[in-house]
């Protein structure tokens, strides 16, 4: 791996910083802001009422200039707005995890004040609507001292919208009805601005300025309280889309209208107010929507960067699992990002910062000039970057390392970054190292038993030829001069020699399938096969045997081991007949991309569980007697059928005849032309 240096905030670490959600529940410190506002508002339209209402209440002469700011607010609107600044307080006022008893007293109080408010809204508009049924002109001084029309319905909506909040019903329909309290408010305060009254009355019945500023502001204020749940989701949303909504809106809402008016220059009138009007809606909805779509990208990205803290921590898991750690180079200024398991496999304290020349200083002297050259091979070659190699180490025991990684390029194809993980490997190095020494060791075991076969085969043939020559004199010049026994005895001498000699001459064999190179080349097996027939002449002609054949492939190998193969099938179909003529067929097909190659015979066959054990050497079935033989024959056939990267298998039931099948490549193409 090339080295790397710590940062004091990683890659992977900046985005496990970033908010987990990006709507805070209820309760929490995002809300203290809408909240104070919320409570300010109320101060505000409690002072406001409040003075007018006991102005009213004790005919306490205010001053002109009091009683100008104050406005004509009925007294009854004056109590609405009363008791909405106090239902707006207490409902500002809430905190989360609130005893029990407490907050149902407070809701109690909090639901009493609503209905309250409602009762007060619906009863004004109710008299209205009375009054216009039984013909009375509804003239201002028909309303009774009651609110106007506009105060009514918006003080019923302003009650029903706090009923619903406190019951958590509807939360939707709450909102709703909150803007649409806070636009009746907000259009009879454009109509004064613009001087059209259309705006602000309705008949005779005016809404006065201060009632409409009252309106607007409590309604604004609940709309601010949480929970949201509809359109209000993106003005009150910690992220940066509500932050631009909510420092957008009051300049839509406030400052563009009033621009507008001192731009035309004009008194104001109907006309100028709907197309002043029409530019603050189109205003909020540009402010609104912009806001929605920022909060949608902060979501989505939110979302991203959790994927990928939960991606980076599964990696981090598995990598510590497996043993190892990950990193990240940059090319440029050689700086760099190690996790946490790295520097517990390299055995260096995070606290130390590590770039290239102390990070290679850690790597043994015998590794270092292959890692610096597979990192520069995988940047000029655009490949993996992948080396193994030793940390320096004090002890005997080495340690091992395998590193794996990718380059990164710029737009111009500049390599800027290395990104990739390192594995401890001592374990599987050290059985790596521990089987190549066993293997070693076992190929000169090998080596020298072939070649201790070799020998002991040639040594053991000379004594055997004069053994065998010796008894053949005996039998040849004294046979007549000993009795019977005597000459039993000397039959078994030449039988056990010609038996031996077999032997030693299969050994021979054997040892040397692997001595030899493979003269590997097309081999047709049908001259092949004519070769072993002609051998096996006598034999045939002995027996009766009937030898047939399919047309044979042409496969690839060693012609002269593959005739020892057939030689040894053939041979053993004639040797282990039934009583009735043997009967052979050999036969070649297609499998794969070899040939698989069958010899079929009508004999006594196997027992399926031997069907591995006669590939064995020395491992017979039957007796000598019998069937004489040295046993070697098949574990021969099976050493040259797996020296040519085939297999050998026998299929068998007792009494019903062998098919001994092997597989063997095919030639390799011819080059073209």
């Amino acid at each position: 791996m090339l080295a790397t240096s710590h940062l004091p905030r990683g890659r992977m670490a900046t985005s496990m910083a970033e908010p987990a959600s990006a709507f805070p529940m209820e309760g929490t410190s995002k809300y203290q802001a809408p909240q104070l506002i919320a409570r300010a508002i109320a101060i505000i339209v409690m002072l406001f009422s409040g003075t007018t209402l006991i102005a009213a209440l004790f005919d306490i002469e205010i001053p002109s200039v009091i009683a100008a700011a104050l406005g004509p607010l009925r007294a009854n609107a004056a109590v609405a707005f009363v008791l909405l600044a106090a239902l707006l307080y207490m409902s500002a006022s809430s905190e989360r995890g609130e005893a029990e008893a407490s907050l149902w007293a407070r809701r109690s109080v909090e639901t009493g004040l609503a209905a309250s408010v409602a009762l007060i809204g619906l009863l004004a508009f109710i008299g209205y609507l009375l009054d216009m049924r039984s013909g009375q002109p509804l003239t201002a001084n028909a309303s009774g001292g009651r609110m106007s029309v506009l105060s009514s319905a918006a003080v019923f909506l302003l009650g029903i919208a706090f009923l619903l909040r406190n019951l958590s019903l509807a939360p939707v329909w709450r909102e709703w009805l909150a803007l649409i309290a806070f636009a009746s408010g907000y259009l009879a305060l454009m109509g004064y601005i613009y001087r059209a009254e259309a705006l602000y009355r309705v008949g005779p019945t005016a809404i006065p300025a201060p009632a409409a500023t009252c309106v607007m502001l409590i309604a604004g204020a609940c709309l601010l309280l949480p929970p949201h749940h509809g359109f209000m989701r993106p003005v009150v949303t910690p992220n940066p889309g509500g932050v631009l909504v909510r420092r957008l809106l009051p300049v839509a809402l406030f400052v563009a209208p009033v621009v507008d008016l001192i731009q035309t220059n004009v008194a104001g009138s109907l006309g100028e107010a709907v197309v002043g009007l029409a530019n603050v809606s189109l205003l909020v909805v540009l402010v609104w929507a912009t806001g929605k779509a920022v909060q949608i990208a902060q979501s989505q990205r939110a979302r991203a960067e959790e994927n990928v803290r939960a991606t980076e921590e599964r990696l981090l898991l598995a990598l510590q699992a497996a043993g190892g750690g990950a990193w990240d180079l940059d090319l440029v200024s050689q700086n760099g990002w190690w996790s946490p398991e790295m520097y517990r496999l390299w055995d260096v304290s995070p606290a130390v910062p590590i770039r290239l020349g102390g990070a290679l200083d850690l790597i043994d002297p015998r590794d270092r000039a292959d890692v610096q050259q597979a990192a520069q091979r995988a940047i000029r070659d655009h490949t993996t970057y992948e080396c193994e190699f030793r940390l320096r180490s004090d002890g005997p025991q080495e340690r091992w390392m395998a590193a794996r990684g990718r380059v990164h390029y710029n737009a111009s194809g500049t390599p800027i970054r290395l990104i990739g993980i390192t594995l401890d490997i001592s374990s599987r190095k050290s059985t790596e190292i521990s089987l190549r020494q066993t293997n070693e060791a076992l190929a000169r075991s090998n080596v020298e038993l072939r070649r201790f076969a070799n020998v002991a085969a040639h040594d053991l043939q000379t004594p055997l030829r004069s053994v065998g020559s010796f008894a053949e004199l005996l039998e040849l010049n004294y046979a007549d001069r000993l009795d019977d026994t005597g000459r039993q005895w000397l039959r078994r001498i030449l039988d056990s020699t010609a038996h031996l000699h077999a032997l030693v001459r299969d050994l021979l064999e054997y040892s040397s399938i692997e001595a030899r190179p493979l003269a590997a080349r097309p081999v047709d097996l049908n001259e092949t096969l004519e070769r072993v027939l002609a051998l096996l002449q006598a034999e045939i002609r002995e027996s009766g045997c009937v030898v047939t054949r399919s047309a044979l492939p042409v496969v690839y190998g060693d012609a002269a081991q593959l005739s020892r193969v057939l030689l040894n099938l053939v041979g053993n179909a004639i040797k282990y007949r039934s009583q009735e003529p043997p009967r052979v067929h050999v036969d070649g097909a297609r499998k794969d991309e070899g040939w698989l190659i069958t010899v079929r015979d009508n004999g006594i066959g196997i027992d399926p569980r031997h069907a591995e054990r006669i590939f064995e050497m020395f491992e017979r079935l039957h007796n000598g007697k019998d069937y004489p033989g040295t046993g070697i024959g098949l574990a021969i056939c099976r050493r040259v059928i797996q020296r040519h990267g085939g297999r050998i298998w026998v299929e068998s039931q007792p009494g019903k005849g062998c098919t001994f099948c092997f597989t063997m490549p095919a030639p390799p193409p011819a080059p073209a032309k």
